[in-house]
């Protein structure tokens, strides 16, 4: 959907963002994920900053969020079932405030942190919390939001947000526009546009037996996360090079290795996978609390590729048609909670350090240390996603490297590590190739 009429926008958010609302596809799937284990936070997205006392004013830190908070409606969603039987959103106007604990002690902060990630309970409850502690030596404030109403890009938002009304005086920010592009959005549905949509999806990728994943060994009994990091002995200036040799990008280059991997592992022709695109390109979404990534297909047949140039093509050719198609979710339509879902791959380069949002704080940045809680999350929110990263100030060989999580239960160990293993060899073979190198190469013994 392309919202050109930005008045439209305003007046449909003015109208109805405090008016119930069907969730969209995606909320919808994040919904059957989350219910599919309803006491895990798997779909929750912690953040957590440790301050020096002495550098920052608690009190001020409390009241910014609270402006925070008011400035960007989506965190006080509820989600409700109608009388109809149905599942509704809706903001609703001091839901969610931010909780103040002060003269807490230092000793007691280490379990404090192990209480956290918390469970969001989803119906008829916040789906977003702000908590900030005080001890002698530090402050710190955490802050999480369920992924129904946040999505990863979020983070951003929050931080900056924070910075703009911690300073001297609070600033005015962009109007958060997110609940009137979800009505919108919705409505939509009903025009020939997304039935055009819909038909570009159905006809480029239904009616094919898609290899997606290495076959699982077993059937899920739990969803419990497992986690294989490896490096993939590749350094940036190998990527940078690769990225102007093959005139590509990292992440088409990363896509591309997944492709390779479920070919040479999987001994299949036609392959799927998946990538998450951040739709956030229009500048009036830069400052949009909300769920508004979308999961995309890239499906190939390998039989046609003869050289790499044909699989970047390919690539490059499906991930800029779907870019323009987003109201249609065919994954979302197409996929049962990890059971048949693709396996994702998605270059995150360096996107989870806090020095990637140091350049937000401003003088908050200051004395500011992420303290992580990710680490808590048990389930898996995926049969397997792939996730690239870089850490530039490790060796050379060592500066690219994959952090995959997958569903512990549907694998041997050594079924995912070769799996795993085949994704770096095929990645390493890609940086080093030119755009005429056969495929029939780069799968070779």
């Amino acid at each position: 959907m392309v919202i050109k009429d930005i008045e439209l926008l305003k007046q449909a958010n003015e109208e109805g963002k405090y008016r119930p609302q069907p969730l969209s596809d995606y909320e919808i799937k994040v919904l059957d994920n989350q219910l599919f284990a309803i006491n895990s936070t798997m779909w929750n997205n912690p953040l957590c900053l440790r301050f020096d006392a002495d550098k920052i004013d608690v009190m001020w830190l409390y009241e910014a969020a609270s402006r925070a908070l008011l400035l960007h409606p989506v965190m006080d969603t509820r989600i409700f079932i109608d009388i109809n039987g149905e599942f509704k959103k809706q903001i609703c106007p001091g839901f969610v405030c931010p909780d103040l604990n002060r003269d807490v002690s230092e000793a007691d902060m280490q379990t404090i942190l192990s209480q956290y990630p918390k469970v969001f309970e989803l119906i008829n409850s916040p789906l977003s919390m702000i908590d900030i502690y005080e001890t002698e030596k530090y402050v710190y404030l955490i802050v999480d939001a369920h992924h129904i109403i946040v999505d990863g890009t979020s983070g951003a938002v929050v931080i900056s947000e924070l910075a703009r009304q911690y300073g001297p005086v609070a600033c005015e920010s962009e109007e958060d526009l997110f609940a009137g592009y979800s009505i919108l959005e919705y409505k939509y549905r009903q025009t020939e546009e997304y039935n055009e949509e819909k038909k570009y999806y159905e006809e480029t990728y239904h009616n094919q037996d898609w290899c997606n994943m290495p076959t699982p060994d077993f059937a899920a009994t739990d969803d419990k996360l497992g986690y294989c990091p490896m490096s993939l002995g590749v350094s940036l200036d190998d990527i940078k090079a690769a990225e102007k040799t093959c005139r590509t990008t990292r992440a088409r280059l990363a896509n591309a290795a997944g492709l390779l991997a479920l070919a040479k592992y999987c001994q299949k022709d036609a392959l799927m996978i998946t990538w998450i695109y951040n739709n956030r390109m229009e500048k009036w979404k830069q400052n949009m609390m909300g769920l508004l990534i979308r999961e995309l297909p890239i499906g190939i047949k390998i039989s046609e590729m003869l050289v790499l140039e044909d699989l970047y093509k390919s690539i490059n050719k499906q991930m800029k048609e779907s870019t323009k198609r987003l109201s249609y979710q065919y994954i979302v339509e197409h996929e049962a909670a990890l059971s048949n879902d693709c396996m994702e791959v998605n270059y995150k380069g360096s996107s989870m350090g806090i020095e990637n949002m140091v350049q937000y704080l401003g003088e908050l940045g200051q004395s500011v240390v992420r303290i992580p809680l990710e680490n808590e999350i048990k389930d898996a929110e995926a049969r397997l996603e792939i996730d690239v990263y870089e850490n530039p100030s490790a060796l050379p060989e060592d500066q690219l490297y994959i952090n995959p999580t997958y569903m512990a239960s549907i694998f041997k160990d050594e079924t995912i590590k070769g799996f795993l293993t085949t994704y770096c060899i095929m990645f390493q073979r890609l940086v080093k190739a030119c755009r005429t190198t056969p495929i029939s190469e780069l799968l070779a013994d």
